[in-house]
C-alpha cells in the first residue's frame, strides 16, 4: 500500500498503488472526486509512502504537493503523512521514473 486513508477503528482505504508522489496525489484527488468518498474519510490521515529519487547522481531532491490538493485535505480535516523511501533495489517494485 502506498497511498492509504487511515481511519480510527476502520480498515485502511487504499487509493493508489504507485510509489510516485505525483501519481499518488492524482489518484487520491480522483478518488475524492467520487460522491461521498470525502465523507467516508473526513478526519482521517492520508498516509503516502513514496519512493524518493535520491541516488549517487542526485544531490538534492524536491517534491511538491499542489495547494489545491492541500486545501481539499484541510476542508475534510485530513492530516497528510509523508513517508519517504529510498530507491528500491528491485526495479520491478519501483514504478516511479528515474531521473535521466
Amino acid at each position: 500500500m502506498s497511498a492509504v486513508f487511515r481511519l480510527k477503528d476502520a480498515e485502511p482505504i487504499e487509493v493508489s498503488e504507485s510509489w510516485d508522489l505525483e501519481r499518488q496525489i492524482a489518484d487520491a484527488a480522483q478518488w475524492l472526486d467520487e460522491p461521498k468518498n470525502g465523507d467516508r474519510v473526513r478526519g482521517s490521515t492520508l498516509d503516502i509512502g513514496f519512493n524518493c529519487r535520491l541516488s549517487d547522481r542526485v544531490a538534492v531532491q524536491g517534491e511538491t504537493v499542489p495547494v489545491e490538493f492541500m486545501r481539499r485535505l484541510v476542508s475534510l480535516e485530513i492530516t497528510l503523512w509523508l513517508s519517504i523511501y529510498p530507491p528500491f533495489s528491485d526495479p520491478a517494485a519501483q514504478t516511479a521514473s528515474p531521473l535521466p
